[in-house]
């Protein structure tokens, strides 16, 4: 199976948990392991833990190396060059503009710049679960969720 042509990011809400260490990021270093990513991407680690890129890098590469029995440092750190972290939280929606940004900034340069983007589906339960303001990307008079503008992009 040849690897995908079209760009993509990848957005781990929840990039610090125990989850991601044990079974995320160990899949995703096979995937890119055996040529089954595309020649751009881009994997945004999104968290509240306070880290920067190479802070995360050492902890995605530490847990790659606990999980798997053998690891190529080639495509080891080949892989941790598309890996990324955006500190934020679930509730405002200012951090939210603020990965929007980062990945406007990461994606720049990609042939195709359209935008598939996968998203941990306990993330939207954290959102869900924790927005109860006003109309700034949270629930309306009537209740209903509203998002902010990143996820209309």
């Amino acid at each position: 199976m040849p690897a995908p042509s079209q760009p993509f990011s990848f957005i781990l809400f929840g990039a610090s948990g125990h989850l991601a260490r044990i079974k995320i990021y160990p899949a995703l270093y096979v995937l890119a392991l055996k040529i089954r990513l595309p020649k751009e991407y881009a994997i945004v680690g999104y968290a509240r833990s306070a880290m920067d890129d190479d802070t995360f890098r050492a902890l995605v590469a530490t847990s790659i190396r606990e999980s798997m029995p053998e690891v190529t440092e080639k495509a080891l750190q080949e892989f941790l060059s598309n890996v990324f972290y955006q500190r934020g939280s679930y509730d405002k929606t200012a951090d939210f503009r603020k990965l929007s940004a980062r990945l406007d900034r990461l994606e720049s340069g990609w042939k195709n710049e359209i935008r598939p983007t996968l998203m941990d589906n306990a993330a939207w339960a954290i959102f869900i679960g924790t927005t109860n303001r006003g109309s700034d990307g949270s629930r309306d008079d009537e209740g209903n969720l509203t998002l902010p503008s990143f996820f209309d992009q």
